[in-house]
């Protein structure tokens, strides 16, 4: 598409079947809030120009070997899937009354219907879409803003000025633009070996380990998880400014490279790469396949240790400040949120105008420099064997001389507080409450209160929702933390304002009594539930990812892999572990 006026950011097309024998062809183009008549203009100029140049060979040649490609996949496809697998090609089909085809069929059917395509059909389908007389306008104003109206001689006016108009051809399509990434060097090495399994660990001189679970959920592909300590509660760090930092690191590309170059070569050699924070972790997601991990590993350098922040700080900037602004609803959003992190006794999560206003580039750098100088433990799993692959286990290493890990030291939920305030504009109370039990975590343990928390929360559903008739909307969450060693459950319910003190007691009693309300049935149902499930985590690598870390964090002999097998063992100990402690109330009413 040819370069867009100011104030159109895109103009798309899509279509969608109406019925059997019908489609309807949208196009649509986003504006700034006072350029609606210049994005109705700009469609009926691609309208114009897809006319006056229509698709040509070379195109449509593309387009076919793309198509190809996916029907290559389809014909040796072996509908070899897991229950969950089997679950999601049947939701759009057998489950809705239609016939469920097998990909080889499909592919069967798809074939000699993209050998036959002609240019003349597509060009014939495509100018019968767009001198379709059948035509609506809408346009929509975002939230308040106020937009002058478009009048049937508004759309006349344009069309006529778009059929007059001499345009230029489209723009041709860019050529893929291909990088090298420079190779890994480094001068760590491994220090010690251990080995647990089908687990080794590998600590490097650097401090950094790597854990390389060999397992047959990988197949060919090989999933890795790098974690370190920068979490958004860590001891000197700002909270909000290392998540706008991570997200930023990960929107700019490394050296020198154009965003295109950067996704054509994660693209090309089918190569995954991800970060998110949570309270206590940096984590860093990745996944190639086996043939690939040397270019993935060079991807990884890359992106954490040779990227800065070079675009996207000052339209984050602005969209934060439009959030932040004190009117009206945001305003109230803003408040409420202040004072769960108050009540809850957490960072700040959100910055001030002035703190937003002086951030700037360099900060975030810094931020990001501090936050990946800290040893770095590696999560592998994988089919390949780490004997095969060894020559990559040193190249995780931490370029940069690490620093010490952070510390949390921050607290939630030391004590025990109510507050309440005015936030809905119907009579509507939402509540919620947040309760800690100290408990130290174990892979068993970890379990009974995943089981715990689904009868908690139908003993809760019974008795406020279909008992007492006092509540419209339940959620209930519990989960034994492994970084913090306590359970940490989460309440949330909406009641009528009048009931809130009531609903609250209610609660409060079904989640005290609890052990004398669960009942063998309940365990069994509980049970039932959690094995199916996990007969289909049994094949998934970020299980297993995800059991390696919880493994490792419990101490240097992985013992919760080991336990994993015997987790649907009977555990006597339902009745006493406590979901419900010192409660913590935020009462949001009318």
């Amino acid at each position: 598409m040819n370069n867009l006026p100011n104030g159109i950011k895109s103009v798309v097309a899509r279509k969608s079947d109406i019925g059997k024998h019908t489609v309807a062809i949208g196009l649509f183009s986003s504006v700034d809030k006072d350029k609606h008549k210049d994005g109705l203009q700009e469609i009926f100029y691609q309208i114009k120009r897809l006319q006056d140049y229509p698709i040509t060979q070379d195109e449509l040649d593309e387009y076919k070997n793309d198509f190809q490609i996916q029907l290559d996949k389809a014909h040796a496809h072996s509908e070899d899937r897991d229950f969950a697998g089997w679950v999601q090609a049947l939701v759009g089909t057998a489950l809705v009354d239609k016939p469920y085809l097998p990909q080889k069929e499909l592919a069967k059917i798809s074939q000699p219907i993209v050998d036959n395509l002609t240019i003349a059909d597509i060009r014939t389908r495509i100018n019968t879409w767009l001198s379709s007389p059948d035509r609506i306008v809408q346009y929509q104003a975002p939230h308040t803003a106020r937009v002058a109206p478009i009048s049937v001689a508004d759309v006349e006016q344009m069309k006529h000025w778009a059929n007059t108009a001499t345009l230029a051809p489209p723009a041709p399509k860019p050529r893929p633009i291909t990088i090298d990434l420079p190779h890994v060097i480094t001068t760590a090495h491994i220090t010690h070996t251990a080995r647990h399994g089908d687990t080794r660990t590998y600590t490097l001189s650097t401090g950094d380990k790597v854990l390389w679970l060999t397992h047959p959920s990988a197949k060919d592909k090989t999933y890795i998880r790098a974690v370190n300590t920068a979490g958004t509660q860590a001891d000197g760090l700002s909270a909000w400014q290392s998540q706008l930092t991570t997200g930023l690191i990960f929107q700019n590309t490394p050296y020198h490279f154009n965003k295109t170059a950067w996704g054509n070569f994660k693209k090309t050699h089918r190569l995954n790469l991800s970060a998110k924070q949570t309270a206590h972790e940096l984590i860093i997601e990745m996944s190639s396949d086996n043939a690939n991990l040397n270019e993935l590993i060079n991807l990884y350098h890359a992106q954490l240790y040779h990227t800065t922040i070079k675009g996207g700080l000052d339209d984050t900037k602005t969209a934060l400040m439009s959030e932040l602004a004190p009117t009206g609803v945001k305003q109230a959003e803003r408040h409420r949120l202040d004072e769960i992190g108050k009540l809850r006794q957490l960072p700040n999560h959100l910055p001030s105008l002035d703190e937003l206003d002086k951030l700037d580039k360099r900060m975030l750098n810094s931020t990001w420099k501090q936050m990946t100088r800290t040893p770095m433990t590696v999560y592998v799993v994988s089919n390949a064997k780490p004997t095969d692959m060894g020559q990559f286990i040193a190249l995780f290493a931490n370029p940069n001389p690490p620093l010490t890990a952070f510390r949390h030291t921050a607290t939630p939920l030391a004590t025990s507080d109510t507050v309440k305030f005015a936030h809905h504009s119907e009579p509507r109370a939402d509540v919620q409450l947040w309760t800690t039990t100290p408990h130290t975590w174990q892979g068993v343990d970890a379990m009974t209160v995943n089981l715990l928390k689904n009868i908690a929360s139908d003993k809760l559903k019974l008795t406020l929702r279909d008992e007492k008739l006092g509540i419209y909307r339940l959620n209930f969450d519990s989960t034994l933390n492994p970084n913090t060693h306590r359970i940490e459950s989460h309440l949330k319910f909406t009641t009528n304002p009048d009931k809130t003190d009531e609903m609250i007691a209610h609660a409060k009693q079904v989640l005290a009594n609890l052990p004398n309300l669960i009942t063998t049935d309940d365990i069994n149902k509980a049970k039932s539930t959690f094995t199916n499930q996990d007969k289909s985590r049994q094949n998934n690598p970020y299980a297993w990812l995800n059991r390696l870390a919880l493994s490792d964090k419990q101490g240097n002999n992985l013992a919760y892999l080991d336990q994993i097998k015997h987790l649907y063992q009977p555990n006597p100990k339902y009745a006493t572990i406590p979901l419900w402690h010192t409660q913590m109330i935020l009462d949001n009413k009318y």
